[in-house]
């Protein structure tokens, strides 16, 4: 076996434990030092948009503004306002605490921002990316929870899209984007064995703070792409044949930060993405995100 890239790193292990633990949608899950995971779609009285297994949804569901799991194609799916209000706070509140670059230089985690004092004694705010900041870790590095709510937001989207393959998360990407951000089309294509097959495990993505318009195409060529607006609380999932899509964050839509965020966050948009990677986080290339895999020599040089 053969290491593509330079040095090799520490791999990724899955936090299985918090996986196989996590409990039904809906179901209550209790941890100390946080409040209970309850998921919004457990009420009984919610205005509720589905779809079924093998339909698709319509443009007023990809607007934005509905509750319940959406199936937008066959490996996408779109839950709307899923997590409720307290766990977005805890969400943002242990994202912004381990974020910090001077309290991650204390626990060997690098942050995604800088707080500096100006000349006038003000507080500046520095993101590791220019508009948007990035913190990559293994999901073990984050409370349980983290896993935990991935993993039923997975469950919930499988039960509107059978094609949505399992993933145990072992790679916690943090993104925090400022008011009219955006970010280039790309393709999650790390995995040389992913980009032959053109399917994969999914990833799971929580919007927090200010809305986006999120865009996705099948290839870069194509002068075409679909739009779907995701606010605060939503879970976007794309996996398995849709595993490929080239996307991008359009933009980050100013003046959409829901008040129950205002005090609990800055003002942008915090994007939690979890992923299962089966091979080598390179610390010596971040911010960026890059990761090495073990291949089989075939002898082909």
């Amino acid at each position: 076996m053969t290491s593509r890239g330079g040095q090799r790193n520490a791999r990724v292990t899955p936090d299985s434990k918090a996986a196989s633990t996590a409990q039904a949608v809906g179901v209550t899950i209790a941890k100390e030092n946080h409040p209970p995971a309850q998921l919004r779609n457990s009420g009984t009285n919610l205005q509720y948009v589905s779809t079924p297994k093998h339909g698709v949804a319509d443009a007023k569901a990809l607007a934005g503004g509905h509750t319940g799991k959406i199936k937008v194609r066959d490996g996408i799916v779109v839950l709307r306002n899923f997590l409720d209000v307290e766990t977005q706070r805890w969400l943002a509140e242990i994202c912004f605490s381990m974020g910090d670059e001077a309290s991650g230089a204390q626990t060997g985690t690098t942050g995604f921002y800088q707080l500096k004092k100006s000349d006038k004694g003000n507080g500046m705010f520095k993101l590791n990316m220019g508009t948007r900041g990035r913190m990559i870790d293994s999901t073990s590095s984050f409370p349980p929870r983290f896993a935990e709510l991935c993993v039923q937001c997975l469950r919930a989207a499988q039960e509107v899209d059978d094609t949505m393959p399992d993933m145990e998360p072992n790679t916690n990407l943090i993104n925090f984007y400022k008011p009219d951000a955006n970010f280039k089309w790309h393709k999650d294509s790390e995995n040389p064995q992913l980009v032959k097959v053109g399917k994969g495990k999914p990833v799971v993505s929580f919007s927090i703070g200010l809305s986006c318009d999120f865009g996705y195409k099948d290839h870069y060529e194509s002068e075409e792409h679909e739009t779907v607006r995701l606010d605060s609380g939503d879970v976007f999932i794309f996996g398995g044949r849709s595993r490929m899509i080239v996307h991008s964050v359009l933009r980050v839509i100013p003046h959409t930060m829901p008040g129950y965020m205002r005090k609990h966050m800055r003002e942008g948009r915090l994007n939690i993405t979890f992923r299962e990677v089966d091979g080598y986080l390179d610390p010596t290339q971040f911010p960026r995100y890059r990761v090495t895999y073990d291949i089989e020599d075939t002898g082909n040089g």
